[in-house]
């Protein structure tokens, strides 16, 4: 069909055809620049957002750490020498009430010594794993502290999933989880516990709002 059109009109098609062809060229080149721009811009922004929390997250999560590193040994040792679920309760209360804005803390047991034997139907999981499940009603403050249904939301931590296959310490990534329909962001610190020959039978954790550490 080209090849019958006149000679002029042939021409004028090749100027339309090139001039589309610049400009779709030109749009790209302006697209890619805008792109370039706005992810530079993204970046400087998060960039400066990063460094003006780093020192609050550092402080935030350091007196999370200490809290319940500062007890592992004392909690491995409650669990090795087959404390009461009682007696497990109300020692993790006083070391969550020590963590500072921690939100949430639990002691997720796997030894088959308890969870063959829970007394407390409210410590049950689905998996028949015990999690003694507690909350914080006074962060800022002394006491508070209440014990809740344990939440199978748990289960899936990857921090703690983490502290239990490899025997670290573990920070998961931050999730949304929801917990006596409250739904919030959350970061999970995990420090496992374990038996005389070195095994996990137990992990200590404690959860804290992201809107705490960016307040």
């Amino acid at each position: 069909m080209f090849s019958k059109l006149k000679l002029g009109t042939k021409t004028i098609a090749s100027i339309v055809s090139i001039v589309v062809f610049c400009l779709a060229i030109m749009s790209w080149v302006i697209i890619s620049i805008t792109s370039n721009i706005q992810t530079h811009e993204a970046k400087k922004l998060l960039e400066s957002i990063s460094d003006s929390d780093s020192n609050l997250a550092d402080s935030f999560l350091s007196q999370m750490y200490v809290a319940i590193e500062s007890n592992a040994e004392h909690f491995e040792k409650l669990l090795q020498s087959r404390a009461s679920e009682r007696e497990l309760e109300n020692e993790l209360m006083g070391t969550i009430d020590s963590a500072g804005e921690a939100l949430y803390g639990y002691l997720y047991i796997l030894d088959p010594y308890y969870t063959d034997n829970i007394q407390n139907p409210k410590f049950k999981l689905n998996n028949s794993k015990l999690l003694i499940l507690q909350t914080d009603d006074d962060l800022l403050g002394v006491g508070g502290m209440r014990t809740i249904q344990a939440d199978n939301n748990i289960n899936n931590l990857e921090g703690l999933n983490t502290a239990i296959r490899t025997g670290k310490v573990a920070i998961g990534n931050p999730v949304i989880l929801n917990i006596e329909n409250s739904t919030k962001a959350v970061l999970s610190m995990n420090i496992p516990l374990k038996d005389k020959n070195g095994q996990v039978i137990a992990v200590l954790g404690l959860l804290a709002d992201l809107r705490s550490i960016s307040a």
